[in-house]
């Protein structure tokens, strides 16, 4: 297992398979140059996890819980995935690192290929990190093992 910070908080250990986003990789993923998030994935496993963080300011961060941010993600999401035959798939709510999070599941088309996707609200101390966890469709049972040990793996300072 390999291991790593991420934000200085969020210790994450992951298989030896899978290899850090390069930031060029990153930036065409997203379109955009953003510096607060960090990646991984495996090509042998066609999976991918990526996290981003951010600090809410403390009056907005006492006000919603990670429900309510998954929920207001998942609008976005079903709103702009028309393109791409995006599939609302469920919600859910998890325990990541001792802490609530919540989130929902959902597919989508890229380049042909079905995808699953699971994105994962949780919070700690104002700071809020949002995973999204990408894979093959449907969902292998060693996908969604591999998404249960990189969050049971996952402990925030």
């Amino acid at each position: 297992m390999k291991e790593y910070i991420v934000n200085q908080q969020m210790h994450i250990s992951v298989p030896e398979d899978f290899r850090e986003f390069s930031s060029e990789e990153m930036n065409a993923l997203y379109r955009d140059d953003n510096s607060s998030r960090w990646g991984v994935k495996s090509e042998e496993r066609h999976v991918s996890l990526v996290i981003f963080y951010h600090k809410s300011n403390a009056l907005l961060a006492s006000l919603t819980n990670v429900k309510d941010i998954a929920n207001n993600i998942r609008k976005k999401y079903d709103s702009m995935g028309k393109d791409h035959n995006y599939e609302m798939k469920g919600t859910f709510e998890d325990t990541i690192a001792s802490l609530d999070a919540a989130g929902f599941d959902y597919a989508y088309d890229v380049g042909g290929i079905r995808q699953a996707g699971r994105i994962t609200v949780v919070k700690k101390k104002g700071m809020c990190y949002t995973l999204y966890y990408y894979a093959r469709e449907p969902l292998s049972d060693e996908a969604r093992e591999t998404w249960k040990n990189l969050t049971e793996s996952i402990t925030i300072d």
